[in-house]
C-alpha cells in the first residue's frame, strides 16, 4: 500500500512540475527563441488566441501544461513572424487544433523550408528539391492555412493529415503541366486495346478535371474586371472583391477505396475528386452590406466508384450528377449565377433538355471533344455570349491553331483555283470570327498561294490557279 502511495505521489509531483505559470512561460519561451511577455500572454487569452489557463497554488496562479503551451507559442511565433498571418486567422487555426501544437509547429517549419529560397533569411531550401516560383510559394502557403480551417468548404484538416511534400509537389505541377505530361489525345495513348469502346481511363478523367478547373481558376485569377451580362456594368474582380469557395469529394473517395479494399496512395493521387470552384463577386447594397451580385462556378463530376474499382469508366453523367453539382452552389438572392459542369466521361443524350429553367441560374454542360476542343451545351440565353469564355478551357491560341489547321486541310483549298467562303468556315468552326480571321492571316502569311478576296459581296479564301 505504501509503495502504491509513493508512486501516486511521484506522479502528482511530475505532473505539477509540467505546469508553468506566466513567469515561467516567459523564461522558457526565451530559451525557445519565441519570447513572449506576461502581458502578451494575457493579451492572447483576452483575444481568444489561447484558452484560459488552469489554476494552481490556492486557485490564484494561472498555469498551462508545459509541452502544450510552449508548442502553441512556437506555432504562433512562426505563423506571425514567418508567414505574416493575422491574429484572427491564428485564433481560428488554434481553435480547430486537436493535434499537439508542437506538431503544428513542425509542419509550419517544413512549409517555411519548402517555400523559401536558400538565400532568403531563414530559408532552408525547397523541400525535396521541388522548386517553386514566388506565386506558387504563396499559393502553397495559402492552401495550407485554408485546409487547416476548412476555408474551401471541406472538413478542416489537422496538421497530421496534411503532407507538406504532397502539397508542394501539387502546387509545383499546375494543371497545364500535369496535362502536358499526360496527353489526353489521342485516346489510344491512355486507353489500352483491352478497354471497352468509349471507356475513359482514370488518368484521363483526372487530366480533364485538372485542365477544366485549372484554366477556370487561372482566368478568373487574372481578371480585375468582369462585365455583368445583364446591364453591361463592370464588376471589380480582384481577390478582395470576391469570396472563393472550393470543395472536393476527398473523404468520399477514401471511403470508396476502403469499402472496396483497394486503398492506395498512388490511386488516390490519380483520382478525380469532383472539384467545385465557386467565386462570389460582391457589391455594396444601399445599406452598405456586401452582397453577391454575380456568382461563377465550375464543377466537375465523374463516376468515382467505377473509376476506383475498374480504373476506367463507361458510364456517362446524367440528371442526377447535374443536380448533385448544382446543390453545391447555394443560391444568393439578387445575384446572377452561372455554372459550368464538366462530366469527365461525357453526358447522357438528352441531359441538356433537363437544365434548370431559372432566370437567375444559367447552367452549361461541358464535355471534351478531342484535340483542344470542348463543347458547352446551354439554353442559348443571350447572356452566355459574355459568360461562356470563362468556362471554355480552350485558349485563344489553341482556337487559332485549330482554325488554321481546319482551313489548311479543307479539300477545296487543295485544288488549283479552289475556294471556300469565309462565312461558311466561321459557321463550321463555331468560333469567334475575330479568331478565325487571325488564323486566316497567319495561313496567308505562311502559304503565298492562298489569297483572301471579295467576290459578289462575300469574302473567300482562294488558291491560285498557277
Amino acid at each position: 500500500m505504501r509503495e502504491r502511495l509513493k508512486a501516486l505521489g511521484a506522479r502528482l509531483r511530475d505532473e505539477a512540475q509540467r505546469l508553468l505559470d506566466y513567469r515561467e512561460i516567459e523564461a522558457r519561451s526565451k530559451e525557445l527563441g519565441c519570447p513572449v511577455t506576461e502581458r502578451t500572454l494575457r493579451f492572447y487569452v483576452s483575444e481568444g488566441v489561447l484558452p484560459p489557463p488552469h489554476a494552481r497554488r490556492g486557485g490564484r496562479t494561472p498555469v498551462y501544461e508545459e509541452q502544450w503551451i510552449l508548442g502553441a507559442l512556437l506555432a504562433i511565433h512562426i505563423m506571425r513572424e514567418r508567414f505574416g498571418r493575422s491574429l484572427a486567422e491564428i485564433r481560428e487555426v488554434l481553435r480547430r487544433l486537436t493535434d499537439e501544437p508542437a506538431l503544428l509547429a513542425e509542419k509550419l517549419q517544413a512549409l517555411h523550408d519548402a517555400t523559401h529560397d536558400p538565400g532568403e533569411p531563414g530559408g532552408a531550401g525547397p523541400l525535396a528539391d521541388v522548386a517553386l516560383t514566388r506565386e506558387q510559394a504563396r499559393r502553397a502557403i495559402d492552401t495550407f492555412f485554408s485546409r487547416l480551417v476548412g476555408a474551401d468548404g471541406s472538413r478542416p484538416l489537422q496538421p497530421s493529415e496534411i503532407s507538406v511534400l504532397d502539397l508542394v509537389t501539387e502546387i509545383a505541377n499546375p494543371p497545364e503541366q500535369r496535362v502536358a505530361a499526360l496527353p489526353i489525345e489521342p485516346a489510344a495513348v491512355l486507353a489500352p486495346d483491352t478497354l471497352p469502346e468509349g471507356a475513359v481511363p482514370l488518368e484521363r478523367a483526372r487530366a480533364l478535371e485538372d485542365l477544366f478547373i485549372g484554366r477556370f481558376e487561372d482566368r478568373l485569377g487574372e481578371a480585375r474586371r468582369i462585365v455583368h451580362p445583364e446591364d453591361g456594368g463592370a464588376i471589380a474582380a480582384g481577390p478582395r472583391d470576391r469570396v472563393e469557395q472550393k470543395t472536393l469529394r476527398f473523404d468520399e473517395v477514401v471511403d470508396l477505396m476502403k469499402r472496396h479494399r483497394v486503398y492506395d496512395r498512388a490511386l488516390l493521387r490519380a483520382m478525380p475528386l469532383d472539384v467545385a470552384l465557386i467565386y462570389r463577386y460582391m457589391s455594396r447594397s444601399l445599406f452598405g452590406r456586401r452582397e453577391p451580385r454575380l456568382v461563377l462556378a465550375a464543377c466537375s463530376v465523374s463516376p468515382l466508384e467505377e473509376l476506383v474499382t475498374r480504373r476506367y469508366a463507361t458510364r456517362r453523367a446524367g440528371a442526377a450528377e447535374l443536380e448533385r453539382a448544382l446543390e453545391l452552389v447555394r443560391p444568393s438572392p439578387g445575384a446572377l449565377h452561372a455554372v459550368g459542369v464538366l462530366s469527365t466521361t461525357g453526358w447522357e443524350p438528352g441531359t441538356e433538355h433537363q437544365l434548370p429553367d431559372n432566370a437567375d441560374l444559367l447552367v452549361a454542360l461541358v464535355s471534351f471533344e478531342g484535340g483542344t476542343r470542348w463543347r458547352l451545351q446551354h439554353s442559348g440565353d443571350a447572356r452566355w455570349a459574355l459568360l461562356a469564355p470563362w468556362f471554355d478551357p480552350e485558349t485563344e491560341r489553341e482556337k487559332i491553331d485549330r482554325a488554321r489547321a481546319a482551313i489548311a486541310a479543307h479539300p477545296q483549298l487543295a485544288l488549283r483555283g479552289g475556294h471556300v467562303v469565309l462565312a461558311h468556315l466561321v459557321e463550321e468552326l463555331a468560333m469567334d470570327p475575330r479568331l478565325v480571321m487571325r488564323a486566316v492571316g497567319e495561313l496567308l502569311e505562311a502559304d503565298r498561294e492562298l489569297a483572301l478576296l471579295e467576290v459578289g459581296g462575300r469574302q473567300i479564301i482562294k488558291r491560285k490557279r498557277l
